[in-house]
């Protein structure tokens, strides 16, 4: 059976790239979409391999995965949202220890769905198919990307932890 995270405001979201970083020249971009997620009440702590990126990847693949399993093992951090997705993911696949993972939430599409396929099969914990963090930079996210918060506050007992303004009112 399928085990469900629980995102509440206060946690820290782990920021690391399992796949392509941020070159230095989109640094100040994506500062503000960390900025933003203090701003909705997470904490965010970034890895070293998302301020790098060299030839369609942040590190070696070794790096990337040790910074991830890190991540995924650290009780500071609370949840896992990479910067974006990639095209070389699937390398780091092989070097993780899915069996210490703890259960957190992993978000985002694109390469990172490699990574969220492999994590559910082999934990049996939910993962989130939605925005990367760079997605989530703008001042007001649109009604369909604001949802991936309402929805990681699911909890298995079916009510959410928080309210979200949404369209021309509130949602529980």
């Amino acid at each position: 059976m399928i085990q469900y995270p629980h995102l509440q405001k206060g946690q820290t979201i782990g920021v690391t790239a399992p796949s392509s970083g941020v070159q230095s020249s989109l640094h100040e971009m994506f500062q503000l979409s960390c900025e933003r997620m203090k701003r909705r009440g997470y904490e965010v702590t970034c890895g070293d391999t998302v301020w790098q990126q060299e030839k369609a990847k942040s590190a070696s693949a070794i790096e990337r995965a040790n910074e991830l399993q890190y991540m995924m093992t650290c009780g500071e951090i609370d949840h896992i949202i990479p910067p974006w997705g990639g095209q070389l993911l699937i390398e780091v696949l092989e070097h993780l220890n899915f069996s210490v993972m703890q259960k957190k939430w992993i978000l985002g599409y694109s390469d990172t769905s490699a990574l969220l396929l492999a994590f559910t099969l082999k934990t049996g914990f939910a993962t989130a198919h939605g925005p990367n963090l760079v997605d989530l930079r703008g001042e007001e996210p649109d009604q369909v990307t604001a949802m991936w918060e309402q929805i990681l506050c699911f909890r298995e007992d079916g009510h959410y932890s928080i309210f979200l303004y949404v369209s021309k009112g509130m949602a529980a």
